[in-house]
Order: C-alpha cells, then structure tokens, then sequence
C-alpha cells in the first residue's frame, strides 16, 4: 500500500524539480523516471549475504520469516514479533471495505471525461503551457508567469504526452489517482501499527477530501502525500530512526513543497508536534530526538525564509482573507463530524500512549491554524495575509488525515 503514494510522491518531486530548474521536456522526464525504476529494481533483486549490509526494512523482513536471527538486537526483535502478531491476527472483511473506499476514488474519471468545478480549467491550462513550451510563461494578451507551485502541472503534462490525453484528462485522472494513492498510503503507514485497513475505513467516514477532489481542488490533495513518509517516521520511537528515515523525511518535505503549501504546512505541524511530544518524554523515549528536532528547525526555518522573503511581499496591500469563514467552525462539523466523534473518543482511549498524545497534538495544532480566519480583514501583516490565502478552505482539507 505504500509503494503507489511513495512512487507518485517521488514523481511530483522528479517532474517540479526539472520544471523549476528549466530542464522539463518529455524526454529528460522519460529517461529520469525509467533511470529511477531501474535503479529501484537493480536494489530490490540485489541478493545481499552480509548480515551488516542489510537495510533496516530487509534486515526487519528477514527477521520475521525467521531467516535472520533478531535476538542479538532487542530492537529488532521485539518489531518483528509485533509485526507478526499485526499479520497472525488480521481480519479480511476490514481489508475488504478499506479497498472499496479507496476504489471509490477511481470511478468518477470514468463516468465522464473532464471533472466538475473549475480549478481544472487553470490546472489544465498551466499543463497545456509545459507540454507546449516546457514552462509556464504565459503567451500573448496573458502574458506573464503563474506563481505556482510547479510538481502538479508538470506531472500531468508528462502524462499528457505519454498517454496522448488532453490537458484536462490528464488532470483530471492524474488528481482521483493521487487522492487514490493517499489513502492507499495512509493505510500503509498505519498498518505498522496494526491498523492498515481501519485507517482507510476511517478516511471513508470524512467527506472534506472527497469534496476538495470533487470540487478539483488536486494539487492540494496531492501535497498531503507527504503525511504518509510523515506518519512512517514519527509514529516510530525516536531511538529507532535511522540516519535514512531522516533523508526520506527531507525529501518528502521537499517534493510536498513543489505541489502545494497546505501539504508542507500540514507536515510541518506535524513535525512540531512530534517535538512537543519528543521534549516532554524522558531519556529512554526521547532518544535521538535532537537529530529531528535540527533536522526539523532547519526545514521550517528554510519554509518561512521562503515565505518572508519571496512571497509575502507580494501580499503587501492585501488583508487577511476568510472567503468562507473560520473554518475551524462550520467548516469543520460539516465535512468531518463523524471523524470528530471518532477521533475525540480515540484520543481519550489513547491519552496515556505517545502515539495517541502525537497525533492529538497535532490535530490541535492545525485546528490552531484556523485562527487566522477570525481576524478577516487585518492589513499590514503580509505573512498572515499569505496565510489565510493558502488556508482559505481549509475545513474540507486540513482535518481529515489526522481524524482519520
């Protein structure tokens, strides 16, 4: 479940790198992504007879099917007999109901040929614009630059080229399968925990990413493929991380950054609620938190520098903007009220537990967030005029992955 939200996060990354860096044309697309799938499968089938130069996911995987000794590493040992309990004691109608949701995400694209709303006609127009010139430099009477953040264009537009589509259906096809692929991997995070399929029936009982994709609204669903790398590493003990997760945890925040901001938001709350956590434990959890907690000031330093100096300028004669209200409110109820219910019941049953005071944290931090509706028309403060704009609907969007 994890591999299709990994591979299409790496491929937003792959397709908003080049694109930034004025290198995207389908070829140099093409070849970087069939150099990365044969760098993938050349790891994948490299047989590997030194214990010490397993990775720690082969070395957990031999593990469990008894191919490797754990009990020289207590670590080890104790994940790979908890791995087996989660699989000895699996259920499969859960895993039933959890593929019909994510199945639901498919069948509109093939129902009918271009999607509702109209934030695909601006998408597909930037798409056609980078199939055409390779940027999004904007021609005659429109002349110009969109400010936007390039990963999601830029993809479909490969996926334009390669499968023939029109601008709008590879948009439109490319946003139901990344909302496809989210829940697929939301799923995939929490099955280390035991909880794969309940997951996905939990993202089932929310309606506000189902309406944002519906209302195609993609490249914000799209940026929270990133909570999934975010989940895998901090839903893990601090003295279990490795120097790997940490370089995944980078590239992740990276590739978020080039589809969407709510996702890096979204991520970055995350990562602070993990510190508030990791700094309130003692020594014997809290190990290693300090790599993270550099590792995390480094990343949100960058992100505000980038937002200071780039972009809330240009924000200087607007006021804080609250189209729809505080969206922490209505907003909220309306798209997630079975998620509220659920979520505020689990998060009493799971005070006592990291994992369960983490993800509470979180929550409340990003429900935080909504604040910045409240003061609707407060001028002079760019940054929070760049940021009621990002968060403007927040409510269909924000909530739902950390309910869930």
């Amino acid at each position: 479940m994890l591999t299709p939200a990994l591979g299409l996060l790496l491929l937003f990354g792959l397709a908003g790198g080049l694109l930034y860096s004025n290198l995207w044309t389908w070829g140099l697309m093409s070849a970087c992504v069939l150099l990365l799938n044969a760098f993938a499968l050349a790891h994948i089938q490299r047989k590997v007879t030194d214990r010490k130069a397993l990775t720690p996911w082969q070395a957990l995987e031999a593990a469990m099917h008894g191919e490797i000794s754990a009990g020289e590493e207590t670590t080890l040992s104790e994940e790979a007999n908890t791995q087996r309990w989660f699989q000895s004691h699996r259920r499969p109608l859960p895993f039933v109901i959890g593929a019909v949701v994510a199945l639901s995400c498919l069948t509109l694209p093939f129902l009918q040929t271009l999607p509702f709303g109209v934030d695909w006609i601006g998408f597909s127009m930037l798409s056609g614009q980078i199939h055409a010139t390779g940027s999004m430099n904007l021609p005659g009477t429109n002349e110009g630059f969109w400010t936007y953040p390039p990963a999601f264009p830029a993809l479909a537009a490969w996926i334009q080229s390669s499968l023939g589509l029109s601008s709008g259906q590879a948009v439109f096809h490319l946003g139901h399968y990344s909302l496809f692929t989210l829940i697929l991997g939301i799923g995939g995070a929490m099955d280390r925990q035991g909880a794969g399929a309940q997951a996905v029936m939990a993202m089932g009982l929310g309606a506000g990413l189902f309406a944002k994709v519906f209302d195609s609204g993609y490249p914000t669903v799209a940026s929270q493929l990133g909570l999934v790398v975010g989940l895998l590493v901090l839903l893990r003990p601090s003295s279990t991380r490795g120097k790997h997760h940490t370089r995944g945890f980078i590239l992740a925040f990276l590739c978020v950054t080039l589809i969407h901001p709510t996702g890096a938001i979204y991520l970055g709350m995350l990562m602070a609620a993990h510190l508030v956590i990791g700094l309130r434990l003692d020594e014997k959890y809290g190990a290693n938190v300090q790599r993270l907690l550099v590792t995390s000031a480094f990343l949100l330093t960058t992100a505000a520098a980038i937002a200071l100096l780039i972009l809330a300028p240009r924000m200087l004669e607007a006021s804080v903007f609250a189209e729809y209200g505080w969206q922490g409110g209505r907003p909220l109820l309306t798209y997630n009220l079975l998620l509220l219910i659920g979520g505020a019941y689990a998060a009493w049953r799971l005070r006592t537990s990291v994992e369960g005071m983490l993800l509470a944290t979180w929550f409340a931090g990003v429900w935080v967030l909504s604040g910045i509706h409240l003061v609707e028309g407060l001028e002079q403060i760019p940054i929070l005029s760049l940021l009621s704009y990002v968060l403007y609907s927040m409510g269909l969007h924000a909530f739902h992955v950390p309910l869930a």
